[in-house]
């Protein structure tokens, strides 16, 4: 039976080839053999929440943009090549399934948002994938419209620290309250309720945490029990 996706990958491998990254092999962004390169580090890191916005911080792998899973995020980012995550999934997974305990009482998953410009022009939200993930596995709710991108900024990774506060300062909101059009006349009314509840806030990378700071912060009023974060990659 003719099949048009198949036929779609098909001629997308023939005229996009795909090399591994790692010893440049054609067929796939990573090898089975290259996979096997990658080190997971757990790094957990406490911060003053009151100053912070955050109590701990939870990563997975280290951020160095010349190492193998560097330039995989760099492909996943800004080539937009949304296929690649194939290849962060099951570190994601495998992290939090070794883990679950720590985040047992964990309400609420609240990926970083971009702003709709920003996703217009990747696609996807990186940090709303990894937070599916998670969600999936510790059977917990992880809304991706629980805070707003309201102000479209630069690109914080060739920014400075100062550069990256100035830059990001301001740029989200709460959305308390929330309308999804489920067909024509009729709409969902979604409320998010923040008292009581443990958040885990998701992103990519936390570098100088610039961006977590300014999340974290919207919770302060918000009376939480506690605001927490996990990213994929921890930079310097």
């Amino acid at each position: 039976m003719f099949n048009l996706a198949n036929l779609r990958e098909k001629l997308k491998d023939y005229l996009f080839p795909v090399f591994c990254l790692g010893c440049k092999k054609e067929g796939q962004w990573i090898c089975a053999d290259c996979v096997k390169r990658i080190e997971e580090t757990e790094t957990t890191e406490f911060f003053d929440a009151k100053k912070f916005g955050i109590k701990i911080l939870f990563s997975a792998l280290p951020y160095n943009e010349g190492s193998l899973s560097g330039r995989a995020l760099k492909v996943f980012k800004y080539d937009f090549s949304e296929e690649i995550f194939d290849f962060f999934a099951p570190i994601i997974r495998n992290y939090f399934l070794k883990r679950r305990e720590y985040f047992e009482n964990i309400d609420m998953i609240i990926p970083v948002p971009l702003h709709p410009r920003r996703r217009a022009e990747r696609g996807f939200n990186q940090a709303e994938k990894i937070a599916k993930i998670i969600g999936d596995v510790l059977k917990k709710d992880a809304p991706a419209d629980a805070i707003r991108r309201i102000k479209y900024t630069k690109n914080q990774a060739r920014l400075s620290k100062t550069e990256r506060e100035k830059n990001i300062a301001g740029a989200f909101e709460i959305n308390k309250s929330s309308t999804t059009p489920l067909y024509s006349g009729v709409v969902l009314d979604k409320k998010y309720n923040f008292f009581d509840k443990k958040i885990l806030l998701v992103d990519d990378v936390f570098t100088t945490g610039a961006t977590m700071r300014e999340c974290g912060r919207l919770f302060a009023n918000q009376k939480t029990k506690g605001v927490y974060a996990f990213t994929l990659f921890r930079g310097k």
